[in-house]
């Protein structure tokens, strides 16, 4: 099984159980103002969704992003991009927001496997082994995800941490940059 489809298996379940059990999402979402008492949120705060609405769309991008920057990267350097992405979303989001914000969600992880696979896999319509899955080439559908967040951020206050996104691409792009096989 590929790292793709655990991660998303793990998010799914993570998220019956915050259905069960809301009061996890507090517990296991990161802020730093808790940080000394939560030190394992950095790591469950990927895994954890405001609702479902959050997770149906990060996994949508993982499916198409995650995919395709597996196949041509391997797991362990997709989940290497995922986690570092993760947590300097976190890192951006403790700069960017005040610090008893509560960060939650894959979207930086994700963000980061945008970036990589930007590069390493820029015009891949091949998705998990669909032939033409994907709308779009990646690179275009990175570029769209990246302008819809660019019109979030700029729109107003929001509850999306759209600088936690950004900080996850700018990993992904750097990760994918030096990965690839052949130049851009």
């Amino acid at each position: 099984m590929r790292f793709t489809h655990v991660l998303a298996i793990v998010i799914i379940a993570v998220f019956a159980i915050e259905l069960a059990f809301p009061a996890l999402i507090d517990i296991f979402a990161f802020s730093p103002a808790e940080f000394a008492a939560r030190p394992w949120s950095v790591l469950t705060a990927p895994l954890v969704h405001a609702d479902l609405e959050h997770l149906i769309a990060n996994l949508f991008a993982l499916w198409f992003f995650g995919l395709a920057v597996e196949k041509e990267l391997g797991c362990k350097k997709a989940l290497g991009a995922f986690l570092a992405g993760a947590l300097l979303g976190e890192v951006a989001a403790a700069f960017l927001y005040s610090l008893d914000t509560l960060s939650l969600g894959a979207s930086a992880g994700i963000f980061a496997l945008i970036g990589v696979a930007a590069l390493v896999r820029p015009f891949e319509l091949d998705v998990g082994g669909w032939p033409m899955a994907s709308p779009l080439p990646l690179v275009l559908l990175a570029m769209i995800y990246a302008a819809y967040n660019a019109l979030g951020m700029i729109s107003g206050p929001s509850d999306v941490a759209y600088g936690a996104h950004f900080a996850g691409l700018a990993v992904g792009l750097m990760f994918g940059y030096f990965c690839r096989k052949s130049p851009v």
